[in-house]
């Protein structure tokens, strides 16, 4: 049973070091492959094989939507791309229609989009400070003594 665990481990790390050596680039060298040597019995029952391969499958398996993050996080964002998240807002939010922009270039879409944007910002400001004014009063009533709450009646 060691001896075929040894020799599966030993198949294991020449497929993983074959697999590794054959890239070839542009050069206009002669690329050899590496030959793997089969280690021998001793040595080989020492080694593990789940970190060169679980090091390898990572490698080759790398989430494309991390990179496209990544990608996305660097760069400044285009006029094009503004364009079209000014569309989504004033579609999602003022109910346009997708239809309505086609033609209209960035220029065309910042006025409309900074008028509903503006709007709305307004809107959450004053709604925030109702809801202030509104706490404000409950505290006062909350501490007023017996005697106001007597004075008032």
């Amino acid at each position: 049973y060691e001896v075929v665990d040894v020799v599966t481990t030993a198949k294991l790390i020449t497929e993983v070091v074959t697999a590794a050596s054959e890239t070839v680039t542009a050069a206009s060298a002669i690329i050899t492959t590496a030959e793997a040597q089969v280690p021998a019995a001793t040595t080989a029952v020492t080694l593990t094989d789940a970190p060169a391969i679980d090091h390898v499958k990572r490698k080759a398996k790398k989430d494309p939507v991390v990179k496209k993050y990544q990608a996305m996080k660097r760069k400044p964002q285009t006029e094009a791309q503004a364009r079209k998240n000014m569309m989504m807002y004033l579609k999602n939010v003022a109910g346009f229609k997708m239809d309505y922009f086609k033609g209209m270039s960035y220029d065309d879409i910042r006025p409309i989009f900074k008028r509903y944007f503006d709007s709305n910002v307004d809107f959450l400001i004053k709604s925030k400070e109702q809801l202030e004014e509104k706490e404000s009063r409950a505290l006062k009533r909350i501490n007023e003594t017996p005697a106001e709450k007597a004075a008032k009646r």
